[in-house]
């Protein structure tokens, strides 16, 4: 990342903390105007990225369309929760699917948890590897699927 993005980042950062700490109105604050060309980073001051970790750092921006506010993209080199576990979990199916593996091998291959792994093969003969791997893995409230804030 060059320096221009390191104070790009860092000045997202500081004005979202800045309209963070500007509380103490009821109603929401407004969307930026459609075409306006202007990303803005909505942070809820009860919802700090990374879990207020010291060393989150924001590594993207990504602006989404019709001047809804963009989304910050963080990351915590050290965080190690049940959440970041199902992502890492994730990621090696889709990169395996996407190198070319069957779904169900790729999850069998994973790193998920026996008892994912147990459900998805019951599932998966029932209806398919990609019905049972959403139910499995990507169904909120799903047996395999973290809540946030688990250890």
């Amino acid at each position: 990342m060059g320096r221009s993005s390191v104070w790009r980042g860092f000045g997202l950062i500081a004005a979202a903390g800045l309209l963070a700490g500007c509380g103490g109105r009821d109603e929401p604050d407004p969307a930026p105007q459609a075409g306006s060309g202007i990303a803005v980073e909505v942070t809820d001051p009860a919802r700090q990225p990374c879990g207020g970790s010291a060393r989150c750092t924001q590594i993207a921006t990504v602006a989404q369309a019709h001047g809804e506010p963009a989304i910050g993209l963080h990351y915590d080199p050290g965080r190690n929760d049940a959440v970041v576990r199902w992502s890492a979990t994730l990621a090696g199916v889709i990169d395996c699917a996407d190198g070319g593996g069957v779904l169900g091998e790729c999850v069998a291959a994973s790193d998920a948890e026996d008892q994912c792994k147990a459900e998805f093969d019951r599932l998966s003969a029932l209806g398919g590897d990609a019905a049972a791997f959403d139910a499995v893995f990507l169904t909120p409230g799903s047996p395999c699927r973290p809540e946030e804030g688990e250890p």
